[in-house]
């Protein structure tokens, strides 16, 4: 029709396109209205047209010409120029392959320019699935479980915490990286490595090749002595597919944990035990144990023990739980509690296990408000709870003692911070 009237067929314009996008246009029916637009300028508008100044034609085309740019590519630019040092190198390879596709497509065209864009896709592509999946390397002297042991024991695994190895991994395990991996993990465990634990989270996927090498390589260490694990897998609830895969090239289910503090703890119990550190267990805590750790007389811990009342509790009883409002602050005794919190989709992931020794209850018996986690029993649990009122009491009555306690209180609140400020850090690093 364009030839029979004398017309030029042209293809569709980026810049019109745009600007009839950006004024609202979404359907066919909006290229219609642009060129029954442009004919009427033609034919009616043309004159008029020709007051306008070139200057101000000059500014609409350069406001025209900055929307067109790629609002994405600007956000890799601005990520990759920000400078808080963080990694930057995928931004910079999103933003080089684009000045790659755009140079080819101003020298030779759209079309080489497509091309260019793919293949250089495909290089970027290969080269990434073929770096080494290894994030990091860690130690169990760098980094520990969140159970919380007596000072005899901790000062065991701070000695003797390089015999663990935590890899984490990242991206793809496939047969291009699979053997780099096995290597490495080989090479920790011809130390004094006794256990390595692959940490899984960052993991995207593993093929037949990444499974077999990570079965073998299981196996391997096994014969040396040395156990491997796997974390945030668990088969049938956590990265389902990743955990059968493992289970069918002869990982046992026993070795694969929901998160690496859990296998952490395991592995730490473990190494006590080779290390025949259990005759360092206390089995119980009397008032007066806790007085001496606190610093307090022979009369003081009996002034003390008038204020405490001992309560029992079994296996996954609940001590407290979010939300509660008792003031209550205990004492282990004796055994274990874990301090949980909601994650979503009804699991619970775990802050703290507390052992015999240990305060909690502490931010809700200071300050009032209500409890920030749940504590529950996961040994039997014996404590000696110490309610607000009879702490006041305490504090007409011996106001020496109940500030000592105080004072230890404050410090166990403080290291407790502290120690939350480090596993920021680390989770972000």
């Amino acid at each position: 029709m364009s030839a029979l009237f004398g017309g030029l067929t042209s293809a569709a314009s980026l810049t019109r396109a745009s600007v009839s996008h950006q004024a609202g246009g979404r359907t066919r029916a909006s290229g219609v209205v642009n060129a029954l637009g442009v004919l009427a300028l033609i034919l009616v508008l043309a004159g008029p047209l020709s007051w306008v100044p070139k200057a101000a034609i000059a500014g609409l085309i350069f406001v025209i010409a900055t929307r067109l740019f790629d609002r994405w590519v600007l956000g890799q630019l601005k990520e990759a120029l920000r400078p808080d040092g963080g990694d930057t190198r995928d931004n910079w390879i999103a933003v080089g392959q684009m000045v790659v596709v755009v140079l080819v497509g101003l020298m030779e065209g759209l079309v080489a320019a497509v091309g260019a864009g793919v293949a250089l896709s495909v290089l970027v592509f290969v080269a990434e699935m073929s770096r080494s999946p290894i994030r990091r390397i860690r130690t169990g002297s760098g980094v520990r479980s969140a159970r919380q042991r007596s000072r005899s024991l901790t000062e065991v695994l701070e000695a003797h915490g390089d015999r663990i190895a935590v890899i984490e991994l990242e991206g793809t395990i496939f047969f291009g990286s699979s053997e780099a991996l096995a290597i490495r993990a080989e090479a920790e465990a011809s130390g004094k490595v006794a256990f390595v634990l692959l940490d899984l989270r960052r993991v995207h996927g593993i093929d037949a090749t990444g499974y077999r090498v990570l079965g073998q390589t299981y196996g391997r260490l096994k014969r040396k002595g040395c156990t491997m694990a796997f974390s945030h897998v668990v088969p049938g609830r956590l990265n389902r597919r990743i955990a059968e895969g493992l289970k069918l090239n002869g990982i046992v289910e026993e070795h694969m944990f929901e998160s690496v503090d859990r296998a952490l703890e395991h592995f730490e119990e473990a190494l006590l035990t080779r290390l025949g550190a259990d005759a360092l267990r206390i089995s119980a805590w009397s008032v007066a144990d806790f007085g001496e750790v606190w610093k307090l007389s022979v009369e003081e811990c009996e002034a003390l023990e008038r204020y405490l009342v001992m309560r029992h509790f079994g296996i996954g009883d609940v001590v407290c739980e979010e939300g509660d409002t008792g003031r209550s602050m205990f004492l282990i005794s004796r055994g274990t509690a874990d301090v949980t919190i909601p994650v979503g989709g009804g699991r619970r992931n775990r802050v703290a296990t507390f052992q015999q020794g240990t305060v909690f209850g502490e931010m809700a018996f200071l300050d009032g408000e209500p409890r920030a986690a749940r504590i529950e029993a996961s040994a039997p649990l014996d404590v000696f709870e110490m309610t607000r009122d009879a702490f006041v009491q305490l504090q007409s009555e011996d106001r020496i003692t109940a500030m000592k306690i105080q004072t230890v209180v404050s410090r166990t609140l403080g290291q407790r911070l502290r120690a939350a400020n480090q596993l920021i850090l680390e989770l972000d690093s």
